[in-house]
């Protein structure tokens, strides 16, 4: 060719013009059709099982630089050399195929057989977001995934850990639907502080302590972080254990993390579209073997009177079963065991739960946004716990960035918390201990609310302080209601395959409002009361960390470094008081000396951190974590 363009340079010196641009064109054209010679355009289909297209599989053409990625559909187009070309095709949970093609071959389809290694299943989700395989790890590392948590759903995502991880301790909440959840990893490690661990969602930690408990004089369970969690959105769920495992998270994972990841779009044709719908009964066990041979009574005597039964209340110290009595509303009734128990108290809660999910995805990015309704009835009457969820997931690359954006709102809203510990206002103690020759409609009144006529407490026994259960479920009054919204958003660049750089910014931002009161008429507080409060807590988290992960021979080595800055801050203000002044009208202005509270909390956390793992031959470990 070099020649003939020589030749041509050489005829531009001795013909015209026109001789001229026809040599040019002859000379364009060879110079054209050399270069096309060169590569060529080569199309196909990777299938997979069953013939099913595989979407966003590899095919690089070995010993050049060009590769593709399959579409929704399993279909490619890559530039191959002139000649025989080899193709590298491989997708993830496949064995990796290499395809010869001739020189003359422009369409080509790839089956790919499914891989039966089982090293897949054996990487979990570690510290800080990163995946391993277990075998590499120094500490023990439990993971879950999402299916175990919907099939039995409840409200808290704690109780469902129960019985699922070795180590792992779960005291469910006998506290009402949506009560807190206790969880221990390798048992207490405090004797009066927090023990419970460091929660993680998409690698932020997520605030889940105890809004209130009940105290001396009884109280409520406000509940925990943990009820804003719902099940349908959960991938997966890892348990880490040791020191070794939570150390990058410092001070605050002492007591164990868990992490959790929620799920995000694939890719896919078209979008994706998913409904779960999930509906619980829950029913209340009666367990309690009390004697059923001695009746209402003090000193081993029959209640005669009206008053003699009131003075004997809860006390079954009476004589034998059998003939009548006088009750304490006066009226004669068979002196026997009515065979009523706890069961006759509580109902049945019915906790229906509806998702909805739509996710899409192409191999430059996915997404995946749900929406889920939980409406929760607690055995308990007039008790109820309700939570709305939004959840968002999406990821999308771009040459060697990836931005990713995950966030949950939630609102939640929980009524009449059952009161614990003490008497006051505890219907489950009262209920527990009634009388058994009493039946629970006469306790109930003619309202079924445990009222007398006149609007106060019927009091079918001395003792003020123990709530008539109806009363306890129909005149105390507690109310919470929690907006809450998590997210993060992290940019991520690769240098190369095997060095890279992230930086993450996380937020929990957490309002909460608070009202109570003690119906007026109350046997221990006639007057009743009113309070309410508000409060807010945000936490920010800034992460900056560079990660390394590569294998040299029979060396494997990962290692990670990087900062994080913690910044939180809390706010609580309320007022309230006892005494109305005008019956039956509950408002913080209707109280007869209102009292008001205001509360600042703020904090400030500094880290640095980092690990590595060199490998040999994937059997021999050294971990360094700090």
């Amino acid at each position: 060719m070099y020649i003939y363009i020589i030749i041509q340079l050489f005829l531009y010196i001795k013909k015209s013009k026109m001789k001229l641009r026809l040599s040019i064109f002859i000379c364009l054209m060879c110079m054209m059709q050399a270069s096309f010679a060169q590569t060529r355009q080569l199309t196909g289909k990777v299938t997979g099982d069953k013939n099913s297209p595989l979407i966003s599989a590899n095919v690089i053409v070995k010993g050049a630089s060009t590769k593709a990625l399959t579409n929704s559909e399993g279909v490619f187009s890559v530039m191959v050399p002139s000649g025989n070309a080899v193709l590298e095709v491989s997708s993830v949970g496949y064995v990796t195929k290499q395809v010869q093609v001739a020189g003359n071959v422009t369409n080509v389809n790839v089956s790919l057989e499914e891989t039966q290694d089982n090293s897949l299943q054996d990487v979990v989700v570690t510290a800080l977001g990163i995946t391993k395989q277990t075998r590499n790890l120094s500490y023990s590392v439990t993971q879950l995934k999402g299916d175990r948590f919907t099939d039995s759903r409840t409200p808290n995502l704690g109780n469902a850990l129960s019985g699922k991880v070795a180590g792992v301790s779960v005291t469910p909440p006998a506290s009402g639907v949506g009560g807190s959840t206790r969880v221990l990893i390798r048992g207490g490690s405090s004797l009066q502080g927090n023990d419970q661990p460091l929660y993680v969602i998409n690698g932020v930690p997520m605030e889940s302590g105890n809004r209130g408990t009940a105290g001396l004089w009884g109280g409520n369970d406000a509940g925990d972080g943990l009820t804003a969690i719902n099940p349908d959105d959960i991938e997966s769920l890892s348990v880490l254990k040791g020191n070794t495992a939570a150390a990058l998270y410092g001070a605050r994972a002492a007591n164990g993390v868990i992490l959790i990841t929620t799920k995000s779009g694939k890719s896919r044709k078209g979008m994706g579209v998913s409904f779960n719908s999930n509906t619980t009964i829950d029913q209340v066990v009666d367990l309690y073997d009390f004697q059923k041979e001695y009746g209402q009574g003090i000193d081993g005597k029959l209640p005669a009177s009206a008053g003699e039964s009131l003075e004997a209340g809860l006390n079954n110290w009476g004589v034998k079963y059998g003939g009548v009595t006088t009750q304490f509303d006066g009226s004669t009734r068979a002196y026997k065991d009515l065979g009523q128990g706890v069961k006759d108290f509580y109902r049945t809660a019915i906790n229906t739960t509806n998702s909805l999910a739509f996710s899409g995805g192409n191999q430059n990015g996915n997404y995946r946004f749900s929406v889920a309704d939980l409406r929760a009835e607690d055995i308990m009457p007039n008790a109820s716990f309700k939570r709305q969820t939004f959840n968002w997931n999406v990821n999308s690359k771009f040459d060697n960035f990836t931005l990713a954006f995950t966030g949950q709102y939630m609102k939640q809203k929980a009524k009449n918390r059952p009161r614990l510990s003490d008497t006051p206002g505890n219907g489950n103690f009262t209920t527990a201990m009634h009388p058994e020759i009493i039946p629970f409609s006469v306790i109930a009144g003619a309202t079924g609310k445990g009222d007398k006529k006149d609007g106060t407490e019927l009091g079918y026994q001395p003792n003020v302080y123990a709530t008539n259960p109806y009363w306890a479920a129909n005149s105390f009054f507690r109310q919470d209601d929690i907006d809450r919204f998590l997210g993060n958003v992290s940019l991520r660049y690769d240098f190369t395959k095997w060095l890279y750089m992230q930086g993450r910014i996380g937020t929990d931002y957490n309002v909460r409002d608070d009202a109570s009161y003690t119906g007026y008429g109350t046997a221990y507080s006639p007057r009743g009361d009113y309070n309410q409060s508000f409060g807010t807590t945000r936490e920010d988290n800034y992460d900056l960390l560079i990660g390394a992960n590569k294998e040299i021979k029979d060396f494997a080595f990962d290692a990670v470094i990087g900062a994080n800055a913690m910044y939180r801050v809390g706010e609580s203000k309320g007022g309230g008081g006892g005494n109305l002044v005008v019956p039956f009208l509950h408002s913080v202005t209707n109280v007869a000396a209102a009292s008001f509270n205001y509360g600042f909390n703020e904090q400030a956390i500094n880290s640095y951190f980092g690990s590595a793992n060199i490998t040999y031959k994937n059997y021999l470990n050294l971990s360094l974590t700090g």
